[in-house]
């Protein structure tokens, strides 16, 4: 049975939402209008910001015995972890400062569009791969199905895993 879930980044997409309320906005609240080239430079930006928000905003996990596939919105961006290098896997609480989107964290990289569960991935490298989600039960349970050692929780901003 193959694991799929999508967790959308409601944080950002509120980020997002204001900032372009706030672009669109900006250019006609100023005291002397910004020049017309410059509101069109915003007007150009507009679509790029948007893709790259709306490109980021979720963040599908799977699941099957293969392998572990984390997809960024439409799935631009994505990144399979072979289930065969996982030594094993833990519930966790991310800091809020480490972030969120693909970041390197301490030990390894982050994959996070919200909240501060996470599920933490020992490879048999020594590396780590922290996967954001608001279901780590699920998560662990499918990671657990596929053989996948998995361990009690922890916390990392105290510097545990």
């Amino acid at each position: 049975m193959e694991y799929r879930h999508r967790q959308v980044g409601w944080t950002l997409l509120s980020f997002l939402a204001a900032g372009v309320l706030l672009a669109l906005l900006l250019p006609h609240a100023a005291v002397r209008p910004l020049p017309n080239p410059a509101g069109r430079i915003v007007l150009l930006l507009l679509p790029l910001v948007l893709a790259l928000g709306g490109g980021f905003a979720t963040l599908t996990v799977q699941v099957d015995r293969e392998r572990l596939l984390l997809r960024f919105g439409l799935g631009l961006w994505r990144r399979a972890v072979p289930l065969l290098d996982v030594e094993s896997a833990r519930p966790l609480k991310i800091p809020a400062y480490w972030g969120y989107g693909i970041r390197l964290a301490p030990k390894g990289w982050l994959y996070r569009v919200g909240g501060r569960d996470a599920v933490g991935l020992l490879l048999r490298s020594g590396r780590h791969v922290y996967v954001g989600t608001d279901d780590p039960e699920g998560l662990l349970g499918s990671l657990r199905l596929f053989g996948v050692r998995v361990e009690t929780g922890g916390s990392v901003a105290g510097g545990s895993l």
